[in-house]
């Protein structure tokens, strides 16, 4: 399903205000920084007019790590000037915009559905480390994020889809090289440690919610 966009304005106060427009293209005034999420795509598009305060730039991108660690490992923050537009912002041009922030959020199940949560693991993961890793449950006040294996790093991906009138979750995880240079720190996060033969064999990182 086809999802709409949400668009914030940076403001110089070192806050965001919501902006509702019929279309990107329409939001794109050359004094503003704005803020645009694509979960589609897994996309924060930093956009930034070519009249807009240098101040509204450091604040904008300050602002941008600090959503795409509320929103997920998964995405990608990619700044944008103004007039030096890729193909791919372009094609966001005509695409929805949701109402407010709560528009996308996903409406509550209806009496006598049952939400399921189905495990999808790549096959570069053996079978133990996949029974392993989704047979131990998630502590409470937490959600799985990404696996750390090695060197690689794997995003969990959750998409929700409804079979017979009961909503399913299906959960991906998938390997990515798409990771941001220099020292990471959130304190929205946890980490879990699994320990074979004194060795760690794998790191979870996991979300507060």
């Amino acid at each position: 399903m086809v999802k709409s966009l949400e668009i914030f304005s940076v403001l110089k106060t070192g806050e965001t205000t919501y902006l509702k427009t019929p279309s990107v293209k329409e939001a794109l005034k050359n004094e503003l920084v704005l803020l645009i999420i694509d979960d589609d795509t897994r996309l924060i598009w930093l956009w930034k007019g070519n009249k807009c305060s240098v101040a509204k730039k450091f604040i904008g991108a300050r602002i941008s790590q600090e959503v795409r660690g509320g929103r997920g490992l998964m995405y990608k923050v990619i700044p944008v000037d103004q007039d030096e537009e890729p193909d791919e912002f372009k094609s966001i041009y005509e695409k929805e915009v949701a109402e407010n922030p709560q528009a996308k959020a996903r409406p509550p199940m209806a009496e006598g559905e049952v939400e399921e949560e189905v495990g999808v693991i790549t096959q570069t993961l053996s079978d133990d480390m996949r029974n392993t890793l989704m047979g131990e449950g998630i502590p409470d006040g937490f959600d799985r994020e990404a696996i750390i294996l090695g060197q690689d790093f794997y995003g969990v991906v959750k998409s929700v889809a409804k079979v017979l009138g009961k909503e399913v979750v299906n959960t991906e995880i998938q390997k990515t090289t798409e990771l941001p240079d220099g020292i990471l720190f959130n304190n929205s996060y946890g980490l879990r440690f699994l320990i074979k033969d004194g060795k760690v064999a794998a790191i979870e990182i996991l979300k507060r919610l």
